[in-house]
């Protein structure tokens, strides 16, 4: 259960700064 929810929070972490990112490439 703690490794699951390490893995989405690292998803979710990641899907937060891939979109960071690509904002900051578009802007």
């Amino acid at each position: 259960m703690d490794l699951n929810k390490g893995c989405l929070r690292e998803i979710y972490i990641a899907a937060f700064y891939i979109k960071t990112t690509g904002e900051h490439k578009l802007a």
